[in-house]
């Protein structure tokens, strides 16, 4: 059983084939109740190295940048304009960087109710700089001179633009999660429902850390953390479009359902007590999607400038993994456009106008590296931008 991508949607039959340098895509656009279902498959457009990663600039930064109980791994690396902006949890701050060259600009402390380890992350909008923690949003001028802070309703997970002057806060709490939509100069936050989302992927998720969150020009990105699907939300809330990557790890026997359950009932009888019902299905479900998950997506980032939708996957090593970054990077109409190797493992991002940056772990006693790598994409791709952004539907078949 492929999971969420498929839930609910009946293929309709409609199949483009595109070609593009030897390469040819094969997937599905569906239009499913007015929103836009696009189906990729495993393998993308381009051959791997096609898409390279070229060096612009790199600094060492502190040791004690990575130190502390737990580094969180979401958007607390943000770019606006010509300035980089870097959430240093461990030291309570933000720092500024010259996005051209990687030039320190200075810098101011941040601090949060809950102290330094409730600092969760951190949003560049137009003339202002979002840092989140737990409890509040705190609204900085872009040279940091001045706060505006507003109290979050619950407990704050993660951020993501809606617009130059809105953000939306995801939030746990009362046993549930909830969007709430806030207006940086105002002090009130306002219900924001996606529930189209909690529908598709909340039988998938059991953890609210697993959504990863970007947005702009009025829209939320969510990607869910064991699955390469986007799906994007309007501003009121109403679904927009999906579009993911299948892949063979997705899928599960009833065979192999079927032997967890014999393994977990026998365990339990081991030790004196029963599993049935709910609980025994839902292990048997959770256990059957961690065997199956590939990759774990720790990110998601769009680019307006480039129409680049970047996808990182990243599985850390006690699932197995190297440790070691990949991006899946897909065109702004939702096409699998390439993979690409990341020369380390990502702490944090942001893509914007066609660069990559990154604050990159090398591992052991190496110091941490920021660094800046355009996206170089071939030119017969960039000259093909109306097939990239909008790809048509093509009936009966091939």
């Amino acid at each position: 059983m492929i999971l969420l991508l498929l839930a609910g949607v009946a293929a309709s039959g409609c199949r483009m084939i595109s070609r593009l340098g030897g390469s040819r895509w094969e997937g599905t656009v569906d239009t499913v109740g007015g929103v836009t279902v696009v189906r990729n498959p495993a393998t993308p457009i381009l051959e791997r190295g096609a898409v390279r990663l070229a060096p612009l600039w790199r600094d060492s930064l502190p040791d004690s940048l990575l130190e502390g109980p737990v580094w969180n791994p979401g958007p607390s690396l943000a770019v606006a304009g010509s300035r980089l902006y870097l959430l240093d949890r461990r030291g309570g701050r933000v720092d500024v960087f010259d996005a051209g060259d990687g030039a320190a600009r200075g810098g101011w402390p941040t601090s949060a109710p809950g102290g330094r380890d409730s600092l969760v992350t951190l949003l560049a909008l137009p003339g202002r700089v979002v840092v989140g923690s737990h409890q509040e949003l705190a609204v900085y001028p872009a040279d940091g001179h001045g706060v505006h802070r507003i109290r979050l309703d619950a407990d704050g997970r993660s951020l993501a633009p809606l617009d130059d002057t809105t953000v939306l806060s995801l939030e746990a709490g009362g046993g549930g999660v909830a969007w709430k939509r806030y207006v940086v100069t105002d002090t009130i936050g306002r219900p924001f429902l996606p529930g189209d989302i909690h529908s598709r992927i909340a039988p998938e998720v059991m953890d609210v850390d697993c959504w990863k969150m970007d947005g702009g020009g009025g829209r939320l990105l969510v990607l869910a953390c064991t699955r390469p699907v986007v799906m994007a939300v309007g501003d009121t809330g109403a679904m927009l479009s999906e579009f993911g990557i299948l892949r063979a790890a997705d899928t599960a026997s009833a065979a192999q359902l079927d032997t967890l359950r014999r393994l977990y009932r026998a365990r339990a009888e081991e030790m004196g007590s029963k599993l049935e019902g709910r609980v025994l299905d839902a292990m048997v479900e959770r256990e059957a999607r961690l065997q199956r998950v590939e990759h774990v997506y720790r990110g998601l980032r769009f680019d307006s400038a480039s129409g680049l939708y970047a996808l990182l996957r990243q599985t850390p090593t006690f699932l197995g993994g190297s440790g070691t970054a990949r991006l899946d990077l897909l065109t702004s109409a939702g096409l699998y456009l390439a993979t690409v190797d990341v020369p380390g493992r990502i702490v944090a991002y942001d893509l914007a106008g066609g660069t990559l940056y990154a604050l990159l772990a090398r591992g052991g006693a190496a110091p941490p590296i920021l660094a800046a790598f355009r996206v170089e994409i071939p030119s017969d791709v960039r000259e093909r931008a109306a097939w990239w952004r909008e790809p048509k539907k093509k009936e009966g078949g091939r």
